[in-house]
């Protein structure tokens, strides 16, 4: 459903704008019969109030909403970078929300956003779970709002996303240490709030597992571990667990590089050396990853360009109307070789 607009809606009401405005903001004016039925009206035809004023002085103000779900994570950094690009050439403004991982959180940002009447939506899914409840995409839906998905699918949406390949990402970083003679291989990554992988963890898994048994090595449910939440802390946190119990293996494959400068910082607490000892490997390519305190072998992912790709797609979709043949955009990856392995 296209969202209706206050000309539209005084149309139907058959009063002027002002009237309209003034029969909501519950100003003066307006007999209450009146501001019933316009009030009525609104909520049938998903009226959504215009912040910036848009409706009245008939101008468009061109704008786009972009829900990350870390600001913790300097990866977005590069996303929001790819996105200003285009925004700035344009004239677009771009409006920055976090939902840290929330799905609630999410939800009530992309209602602000509609209340804000932003032209599209670019949406980090919060999670990914296939009865997740998305009031806030399903009410995108209904209205007819542009939006595009980076980073992680959610169900049904597979071909409305920007995104890496996680899979080869994580076939690739195993696959690098096991050419560098390692066989017991860790796997760390992160739990959502509900104790599930999310889509991307499920997929670098999925990669590990594969060049595990192409090369002949059981991949086995002992070398699979989890953290809390993606930090630096808990992947710290965990490696001093593992490191307590066990030293038999002989590198780790971090869900990303944020969780793997925890492990190199419990690696060296421990009195190991990387990489003789214990390699590590990362997934992303941050900024930092080059001045940890062993510089970081990782997978890169072009955060900038899943930024710039994503810009572009939702601007076509909000200039054809939303009338836009999607297609899954993924990027392949690559890895940076440095000196943790």
């Amino acid at each position: 459903m296209k969202r209706i607009t206050i000309k539209e809606l005084a149309k139907l009401s058959d009063v002027t704008p002002k009237t309209v405005s003034k029969a909501l903001n519950d100003q003066s004016g307006v007999n209450e019969e009146l501001r019933k039925k316009i009030k009525g009206l609104a909520l049938e035809t998903n009226y959504i109030p215009n912040l910036f004023g848009r409706g009245l002085k008939g101008s468009s103000v061109k704008t786009v909403g972009v829900i990350i779900t870390s600001s913790y994570n300097p990866n977005f950094a590069d996303v929001i970078s790819g996105v200003g690009e285009i925004a700035d050439e344009l004239g677009y403004s771009i409006i920055l929300c976090n939902s840290n991982e929330d799905l609630a959180s999410e939800n009530k940002q992309i209602e602000l956003l509609i209340q804000k009447q932003v032209d599209g939506i670019i949406l980090t899914p919060a999670s990914d779970s296939p009865d997740a409840k998305r009031t806030g995409v399903e009410k995108l839906k209904k209205m007819g709002i542009p939006y595009i998905l980076i980073y992680r699918n959610i169900k049904g949406e597979e071909r409305n996303c920007v995104k890496t390949d996680n899979v080869q990402g994580g076939y690739m970083a195993t696959k690098y240490l096991i050419d560098k003679s390692h066989r017991n291989i860790l796997f760390l990554s992160p739990y959502l709030t509900t104790g599930k992988m999310n889509f991307v963890s499920q997929d670098r898994l999925s990669g590990y597992k594969k060049a595990l048994e192409e090369n002949n090595i059981k991949a086995t449910e002992n070398n699979i571990y989890h953290c809390n939440n993606i930090s630096l802390e808990s992947g710290y946190e965990v490696t001093l667990t593992i490191l307590k119990d066990r030293r038999d293996f002989t590198a780790v494959f971090c869900f990303n590089d944020i969780i793997a400068f925890g492990v190199v910082k419990a690696i060296h607490e421990c009195g190991l050396q990387i990489p003789s000892d214990i390699a590590v490997i990362g997934f992303d390519n941050m900024l930092f990853s080059q001045v940890c305190l062993v510089p970081l072998t990782t997978v890169h992912q072009e955060s900038y360009k899943i930024g710039y790709t994503a810009m572009e797609i939702i601007l076509k979709k909000i200039n054809s109307d939303n009338n836009f043949d999607e297609k899954q955009m993924i990027f392949p990856p690559r890895i940076i070789e440095r000196l943790s392995v």
